[in-house]
């Protein structure tokens, strides 16, 4: 798909916001069903949406309980199987589409491969430089950064971003309040899948009720509303209402 092809691109939208909310919908009712492909889609169409939500299709199957189908491993293994080539090596969009293609073929494993084979780190193909660039920038900069990279929590896994947001915690509590003032609640759902984590913790923000907060402001959205039904699941098997 290129950028000369705005109806394709329209419709894989479009897809990838109908598997969100099914992927949402599957997260709140843990008994209902779920699947990652929709029968009605042309195949291609489904393969570039799995791609564009990532480890995000398989939440679900991480953090609820569902069970993978042998179409749901084969759509998600054929969505990924092959790398984007749309960043230059070493760039902060190359690590990003490497971690998150990193984070959905692990999470593969570990529903569907032999225990030993599921390291517990995801592997770093590329440079993770970016990061620490990011961080060099301000906090503003690197919030953007794992603001992109969200979509690995929910892969039990550690990546060097997780590795970042343990160690700044209190950073990423100040922007997501701070994208909630600004009337942003895409951005801090994204940032509070981070601090919903068992292993991340803000002591100064109540994450509970900020959680509860975006669930009644970003239901217009689809991605959104998967990213705080992902922070709900998080803070539940954390077994805590911080």
């Amino acid at each position: 798909m290129t950028r000369a092809d705005p109806a394709l691109r329209a419709a894989v939208e479009r897809a990838a916001g109908d598997l969100a909310v099914r992927a949402a919908r599957a997260l709140r009712d843990p008994g209902g069903p779920y699947a990652v492909g929709d029968p009605a889609e042309d195949e291609p169409i489904t393969l570039a949406a799995v791609r564009v939500l990532g480890p995000d299709a398989l939440a679900p199957f991480l953090l609820a309980g569902a069970r993978p189908a042998a179409r749901d491993v084969d759509l998600v293994e054929r969505g990924h199987a092959d790398p984007l080539a749309v960043a230059a090596p070493g760039s902060r969009d190359a690590l990003v589409h490497d971690l998150r293609d990193a984070a959905a073929r692990h999470a593969l494993t570990l529903l569907h491969g032999p225990p030993r084979a599921v390291p517990a780190r995801l592997p770093v193909t590329g440079s993770a430089a970016p990061l620490e660039d990011a961080r060099r920038q301000g906090r503003r900069p690197w919030a953007a950064l794992m603001v992109l990279l969200a979509p690995l929590t929910a892969c039990p896994a550690a990546s060097p971003a997780h590795d970042q947001a343990r160690r700044h915690a209190t950073d990423l509590g100040r922007a997501a309040v701070r994208a909630v003032l600004r009337r942003d609640p895409a951005t801090a759902a994204r940032l509070v899948r981070w601090l919903a984590l068992p292993d991340v913790s803000c002591p100064q923000l109540d994450l509970a009720p900020l959680v509860r907060h975006l669930a009644l402001t970003t239901a217009p959205t689809a991605r959104a509303a998967l990213d705080v039904a992902i922070a709900e699941r998080l803070l539940h098997a954390a077994g805590t209402a911080r």
